[in-house]
């Protein structure tokens, strides 16, 4: 059960729930990140396909976040 918060303003409660929100954000990333390497891992795909694999989408991966925060830093 979450303990009840007392706010000080109505934009500190927004920016905690905006907080809570990239967290969460974050987290599904993070585990479909590891989903997809691991079903990559199990793949019946020679090893070097699948690190060839891993690697692009790693490298995908890190452009699409350097370009999220860039967009956020605006």
């Amino acid at each position: 059960m979450m303990a009840s918060r007392i706010y000080y303003s109505e934009e500190a409660r927004a920016r905690a729930q905006a907080e809570r929100v990239r967290f969460a954000i974050l987290c599904i990333g993070i585990g479909v990140s590891i989903g997809a390497v691991l079903a990559l891992l199990f793949a019946p795909e020679e090893g070097d396909e699948v690190r060839e694999r891993i690697t692009e989408q790693a490298q995908d991966f890190r452009d699409d976040v350097e370009h999220r925060v860039r967009k956020m830093a605006k």
